[in-house]
C-alpha cells in the first residue's frame, strides 16, 4: 500500500511563504514524500488515514493488545485463530463477555479474567484508524479528523531542508565565502530533535505486534 503524503504543495508554499506556482512541482512533491516516509518512520504508524487496514499480531498473555496507530477509528473484525472476537456488551449473557473492549489510542482490552493468549500471529485485526490529508482523493468521511497542523509543519520543514540541502554537506565554498548550512549535522531527512518534540502527540512507540 502506498500512503499519501502528509502535507500538500499548498501547505509547503505556505510554509516558506511563496505563490505555489513558482514552486517545480515534482521537485516538491518528491522532497514531500520523502519527508513523508522519515516521520512515519520515527513515529512507526501510517499517520494519515488508511480504511479496513488488516494486520497480524503477537499475542503476550497480557490483557491489552496494542495496535500500530495512535488513532482507531472503527474495529471491523477481530479473529483469534479461527474464532471470531466480539466486542464486551454486558447485557445479561455471557455471548459477548469473551471479546474485547476498544481504546481509541490504539489498543483492545480483553473481556476481564481474559487475556491474549501467547503465539505469534495468531490474532488478526482489521480497523480505521488515521488522519485524513489534503493530499488524498475526495472527502472525509464522517468521523475521520484532519491531520494536526504539527505533522504538517514537521513535514514541510523536512522536505524543505532536503531541497535546501539534498546532499547533506556542511559547508560548502562558493568563491572566497564558505557557507555553513543550519542544522548541517543533520542528514537531508534525518528528523531533528525539535522534530521529534512537535511529533509528540502521534508517536508510537515500537512493538513488539
Amino acid at each position: 500500500m502506498t500512503d499519501p503524503a502528509l502535507a500538500s504543495l499548498a501547505d509547503f508554499a505556505n510554509m516558506v511563504g511563496v505563490d505555489p506556482n513558482t514552486l517545480n512541482a515534482g521537485s516538491v512533491n518528491f522532497a514531500l514524500a520523502v519527508a513523508s516516509d522519515a516521520v512515519r518512520s520515527y513515529c512507526n504508524w501510517p499517520i494519515s488515514y488508511r480504511s479496513a487496514d488488516a494486520v497480524q499480531l503477537n499475542g503476550y498473555g497480557m490483557p491489552k493488545l496494542f495496535l500500530p496507530t495512535r488513532l482507531l477509528l472503527t474495529v471491523r473484525s477481530v479473529q483469534l485463530d479461527f474464532t471470531p472476537l466480539q466486542p464486551v456488551v454486558w447485557d445479561g449473557t455471557t455471548a459477548g463477555q469473551y471479546g474485547y473492549q476498544v481504546n481509541r489510542g490504539g489498543w483492545l482490552t480483553r473481556a476481564p479474567m481474559w487475556i491474549w493468549p501467547e503465539g505469534e500471529q495468531r490474532i488478526t485485526v482489521v480497523f480505521d484508524h488515521g488522519y485524513w490529508t489534503d493530499t488524498m482523493d475526495g472527502s472525509a468521511p464522517a468521523g475521520v479528523p484532519t491531520i494536526p497542523m504539527n505533522v504538517v509543519g514537521v513535514t514541510c520543514s523536512v522536505a524543505a531542508r532536503m531541497l535546501d540541502n539534498p546532499e547533506s554537506v556542511r559547508s560548502r565554498r562558493v568563491g572566497e565565502e564558505a557557507e555553513m548550512y543550519d542544522g548541517a549535522a543533520l542528514t537531508a531527512i534525518q528528523l531533528s530533535p525539535g522534530d521529534m518534540a512537535a511529533l509528540k502527540s502521534v508517536y508510537h512507540a515500537p512493538g513488539p505486534y
